[in-house]
């Protein structure tokens, strides 16, 4: 048996594109059977709706220049399915849009785009989850003839998606990186053993309220994954699939769970040679019981301390809180609740991060993060204060944590340039700014990066020819959104740098000195790993607290 190759790229970051009323779309990826340079590849395009999208509008896919879209490329080269529930159900296309179909067509050639007419009798709802299929791989009505050409240079190109109206007014967007990688063969012969399953996830106690839940696992290999509820079911007779229908990470949603409940899915998969796992591969995990309160005093007519109780109960309701954000990919992130470590996760490749904060009674409550990358390197801290009423779920999302950031050294010579460097986002901008210090005319010089697609950045700054102490901070870009500024880092050129508490009791660098900054020092008590140490005696203590209060600005 002959073994095939085929390298995927798969997406590296959602850049957001500046619309006014526009969403950026979910889990948005764009699968390729080949990465190799000038060949013909298939692709599967998945993405989320946030918005509904009406009878007669419009799926557009917009392709770098570099690709190349066949003159003869027609809808019989493509499929277009929708998610509903349990598997991708296909719509029916033609050339043009009817009361029935979807019309498909194409600009071709170099800048090429694939245009999707809705037919005029059916939209799409809000949170579909759309796939497209070009190229040989399009399996619904006529036989494919050919696919988009890849482009021959070595490197990543975008792919725009985008939604409309019928008028074309923008609805949802996304871009996905494709990466093009010199072609790699392999001699050996290939044995026909089924995967291995790995990092099945979720697993443990979940807090309670998680209806739908996303169930992931790796194989080895390629291969294709179901799973079933109960066990020692053959993969054959499985039902409910996993997404992709190939590849070596798969995910799912599964909804309907009810709190102080048990669950296992019971997931079997299947090597592209057709061997199939004999034994299931469990998945297990616990919903925590409804969480309630019980502990404050209750009083006539379902009144508990100054105002309402949930449905008039005489117990006051627990709630939660959802943080999620973006940093430094295989990192992990700390996450404290005034000032109180509660949670450390980790990070994946994309950089993304989610936590939930169960059980909290009504109040205010500021919730600190911070990430320590692949080098043991920490950021600076990012702080978020919000209201929480009693029974509610809350949530703090699209964080953008500050960048780590490290000097080669932090002494220069007059004409040196100074080597900074640090992790942050894959794929993200970042800017570094050099300050003089002191700074009376304002005057620093910004320099830019670009991460690479394990989050490392890495600049040299011109020549420094003025003798003197500098200030060097970075900041990351994601689309019009930017981080708080890193950890300030002092170098002295000609001498060693002198730092001025003074200015370094502003922690996260908006000009001013306030309760920010006071919940900030909170977190490192009697902690050496922070900026907080402002008199450099190794601890974060009331003598720093005292610095902070006499350049209080309020």
């Amino acid at each position: 048996m002959r073994a095939k190759l085929c390298i995927f790229a798969f997406l590296l970051f959602l850049v957001p594109l500046v619309q006014v009323h526009a969403s950026i779309m979910d889990q948005v990826s764009d699968l390729i059977t080949t990465s190799a340079p000038g060949f013909g590849a298939d692709h599967t395009i998945q993405f989320t709706t946030i918005h509904a999208i009406p009878a007669g509008g419009l799926l557009s896919i917009t392709f770098d220049p570099a690709f190349t879209l066949p003159p003869s490329l027609d809808y019989t080269d493509i499929d277009v399915a929708v998610w509903n529930g349990s598997a991708y159900i296909d719509h029916d296309l033609a050339a043009l849009p009817s009361g029935v179909t979807d019309g498909v067509t194409f600009m071709t050639g170099g800048s090429g785009q694939i245009n999707i007419t809705l037919s005029s009798s059916a939209g799409l709802p809000a949170g579909s989850k759309v796939q497209l299929r070009v190229g040989f791989n399009a399996v619904v009505g006529d036989v494919p003839t050919v696919a988009i050409v890849n482009p021959t240079p070595i490197q990543s190109y975008r792919i725009g998606i985008r939604t409309a109206n019928a008028l074309g007014s923008a609805i949802d967007y996304a871009t996905a990186m494709i990466a093009i990688v010199p072609q790699v063969s392999v001699n050996v012969p290939l044995q026909n053993i089924p995967p291995t399953l790995l990092n099945g996830s979720p697993s443990g106690l979940l807090a309670a309220g998680n209806k739908n839940i996303e169930l992931t696992l790796n194989t080895d290999r390629t291969a294709s994954c179901r799973y079933a509820t109960t066990s020692n079911v053959l993969y054959r007779d499985m039902t409910n699939s996993f997404s992709p229908t190939k590849g070596t990470f798969f995910f799912t949603v599964v909804g309907g769970h009810q709190d102080a409940t048990t669950y296992t899915y019971y997931v079997r998969c299947v090597g592209v040679q057709g061997a199939a796992n004999l034994v299931d591969y469990p998945i297990t995990f616990s919903l925590d019981v409804t969480p309630i309160s019980n502990t404050s005093v209750s009083q006539s007519g379902g009144q508990v301390g100054t105002g309402a109780v949930t449905n008039g109960s005489n117990v006051l309701y627990l709630s939660t809180a959802a943080l999620a954000g973006f940093t430094s990919p295989s990192a992990t992130v700390q996450i404290l609740k005034d000032g109180v470590a509660q949670q450390t996760v980790g990070t994946g490749v994309s950089g993304s991060f989610h936590a939930d904060i169960p059980s909290l009674e009504r109040g205010t409550y500021t919730f600190t993060m911070y990430v320590i990358d692949s080098n043991h390197r920490k950021s600076s801290p990012f702080s978020s204060t919000i209201a929480i009423d009693p029974g509610t779920s809350n949530s703090l999302s699209s964080i953008i944590l500050p960048p780590t950031i490290e000097f080669e050294k932090d002494r220069i010579g007059v004409g040196e340039k100074v080597h900074v460097f640090g992790e942050a986002t894959p794929n993200s901008k970042v800017e570094v700014a050099v300050e003089p210090r002191p700074n009376p005319k304002g005057d620093s010089q910004s320099y830019a990066a670009t991460t690479s697609a394990a989050g490392v950045w890495d600049i040299e700054t011109t020549s420094m020819t003025v003798k003197g102490t500098y200030l060097v901070h970075a900041r990351q870009k994601l689309g019009s959104s930017q981080s708080d500024f890193s950890i300030p880092l002092y170098v002295g050129v000609g001498g060693a740098p002198v730092i001025s508490l003074a200015k370094s009791a502003d922690f996260n660098h908006d000009g001013k000195v306030n309760l920010i900054d006071f919940s900030i020092l909170l977190t490192a008590w009697n902690s050496d790993k922070y900026e907080t140490d402002l008199n450099s005696d190794g601890t974060t203590n009331l003598a720093d607290f005292s610095i902070l209060l006499f350049n209080w600005t309020g």
